[in-house]
């Protein structure tokens, strides 16, 4: 039996031993207990398994899984002017990142068209290695930017 499993044999056993005084009032009471208990410990362990499913699809443990450019390690500081980025296009990200604003408001605040923000956004994206803006922010929230 692994570490996991006697985690989980001693928490059901110990449940159990705490349902004893029960029983000795009435033993109907201590099986429906008992499988309350069980419907209660599958139940929530079967939501878990669903959860960590699917919030593993936007939260990688390391940023090498949805971008194709070389990163340092999750955690470390990273410089955008090392990504050949302009100093637009590095104000514009860091404007993006911060409000989360949409292009149209980007080009408001830049004093540009909404075509022009797209362009650059898209070129942004393309020299991180990853496919939408959306996937750029999960991508730089593991990381210090300078």
């Amino acid at each position: 039996m692994n570490k996991k499993n006697e985690k989980i044999a001693i928490c059901i056993f110990s449940l159990l031993i705490s349902f004893l005084p029960i029983l000795f009032k009435n033993v109907f009471m201590f099986f429906m207990a008992t499988a309350y208990l069980f419907f209660i410990l599958f139940s929530y362990f079967h939501i878990y398994v669903i959860i960590k499913s699917n919030l593993s699809k936007f939260f990688p443990f390391h940023a090498h899984r949805i971008s194709d450019a070389k990163l340092p390690e999750p955690g470390e500081i990273i410089k955008l002017a090392d990504f050949g980025l302009s100093e637009r296009q590095i104000n514009l990200l860091k404007e993006y990142k911060k409000g989360n604003m949409s292009y149209k408001k980007l080009a408001e605040t830049f004093s540009t068209s909404k075509s022009t923000v797209k362009k650059e956004m898209s070129k942004i994206c393309k020299s991180f290695g990853v496919i939408n803006c959306e996937t750029l922010l999960f991508l730089l929230g593991q990381y210090e930017i300078s």
